[in-house]
């Protein structure tokens, strides 16, 4: 069935569809930032804990963030840790 493209129907299914991809970029925002926060709040426990044990720890940036595919693995942060022992 052919419906008007300036049709009542047709202008509110095309603002529902906007509204809903909007709300998904949202969404997708949130859960990155809360990774990222997690993420961060992870390497200071880690380096916490090293620390307490007598580790020195600087953790490596690779100035850019890893691609999602690679990201996590197992639940645990992936990257470089650099450290000696004191």
């Amino acid at each position: 069935m052919e419906v008007p493209a300036n049709s009542a129907l047709a202008v509110n299914t095309r603002t529902k569809q906007e509204a809903e991809r909007v709300e998904q970029l949202q969404l997708k925002q949130i859960v990155l930032n809360y990774e990222e926060r997690e993420e961060k709040n992870q390497r200071e426990e880690l380096e916490q804990s090293l620390t307490s044990s007598g580790f020195k720890v600087s953790f490596q940036s690779g100035g850019r963030r890893p691609s999602q595919k690679g990201r996590r693995q197992g639940g645990g942060y992936v990257g470089r840790l650099k450290s000696s022992y004191t």
